[in-house]
């Protein structure tokens, strides 16, 4: 069940975002010596030039840049982990407001913060259109707050978003030269990213010149967290390991069917005095079957909750290990059918594995009598 979570979790990562599956990231290829390397750094104006040139495929494009400044609040200061982009990536990724207004982003004075920063400045009193410092210098109105995001999102350190206009004070933004920010786009619908990669290719290349021949090329979010890049090359990541311990839990149900098997044949003897017994008081081989199959059944579902509270008490330790915010899904329906589905195949398994004993071993003693 722990493997498991741990898969579930693997494969949800991004899905948060309701526009998952048209959300991309542009990246650069580069010639190094005789090999390639992908960089996700690119330079400010790559956003106009794409908006320009390339709306008709990209609705929406934003560059980023993380960093960890100083807010402050009175007597209040603290650092804290945000980024600084363009109103547009409010609108790619999925925000969830509870207070204020997302629109209201819009002006450069402005901050969005999230659920979590808001009480550690603000307590439980309402932070919207209260004036905080960034920085020690910049004074920014609080617009919004917004809900923490979850741990499985690469951007769940997101803890402010401001307006990335603070960071060209002193100008700099068309600077083609300065590689230092990510760029993320939403795709139109029926824009596919393999052709507007083709159209895209050689922006960069046109404007900086560079020895190293950067493409440009669009990376969808399903791919971000299961893949790396390898010599130019798409390759899987993580997705290795999702397999493989998928395969390690199969193995260890096996192992454990097996085993149960193996001491029930065990215990087979006494049971067959009891069938004996059963068969003479008239007891048809149909309710035989069934007290098997509802004896296993009733095993694999005591199984089940006991696991259930096992994992509720180790995922804190679990969590730890494995660098993430895992928690039992209690409120998913799919989830319970077919937790439910699978208690029964294994159930039934056992008494498939018990019945296949049962008959080796009957045309083994009649073997050995005709001997």
């Amino acid at each position: 069940m722990l493997i498991a979570l741990w898969i579930y979790d693997e494969l949800m990562f991004e899905k948060y975002h309701d526009n998952y599956d048209n959300i991309v990231q542009v990246l650069q290829s580069k010639n190094l010596g005789e090999g390639k390397m992908t960089q996700e750094s690119l330079p400010m104006p790559l956003v106009k030039e794409l908006e320009n040139n390339y709306g008709s495929d990209l609705k929406k494009i934003a560059a980023t840049s993380f960093d960890e400044p100083s807010i402050s609040y009175g007597d209040k200061n603290i650092s804290s982990t945000g980024l600084y982009t363009n109103y547009s990536f409010t609108e790619i990724i999925t925000l969830k407001i509870l207070r204020g207004s997302k629109s209201a982003a819009k002006d450069r004075g402005t901050i969005l913060i999230n659920e979590s920063l808001a009480k550690a400045i603000f307590g439980e009193a309402d932070p919207v259109n209260k004036i905080i410092k960034v920085r020690n210098f910049f004074d920014l109105k609080v617009a919004g707050v917004y809900q923490d995001l979850p741990h499985n999102t690469q951007f769940h350190n997101a803890n402010f978003i401001a307006p990335i206009d603070l960071l060209f004070v002193n100008g700099g933004e068309d600077n083609w030269f300065s590689s230092s920010f990510r760029i993320f786009a939403a795709l139109n619908p029926g824009s596919q990213p393999e052709a507007v990669s083709a159209k895209i290719k050689t922006v960069l290349y046109e404007h900086n010149k560079s020895t190293t021949s950067p493409a440009l090329f669009l990376y969808p979010m399903k791919k971000w967290h299961l893949y790396n890049f390898k010599n130019g090359v798409l390759i899987p990541g993580r997705l290795e390991f999702v397999w493989l311990f998928g395969i390690i839990g199969i193995f260890v149900l096996i192992l454990a069917c097996i085993n149960f098997m193996n001491l029930s044949t065990a215990r087979s003897e006494r049971r067959a005095k009891e069938v004996g017994i059963r068969k003479a008081v008239g007891s048809l081989r149909s309710q035989l079957i069934g007290q098997f199959f509802s004896e296993s059944l009733l095993v694999v579902l005591s199984a089940f909750i006991v696991a259930l509270l096992l994992v509720q008490l180790s995922l804190p330790w679990f969590n730890d290990l494995a660098a993430k915010q895992m928690k039992i899904i209690w409120n998913n329906g799919g989830v319970w059918i077919f937790s439910l589905a699978f208690c029964i195949i294994t159930g039934s398994a056992l008494v498939a594995l018990l019945l296949y004993r049962a008959v080796c071993w009957l045309l083994f003693s009649l073997q050995f009598l005709l001997l």
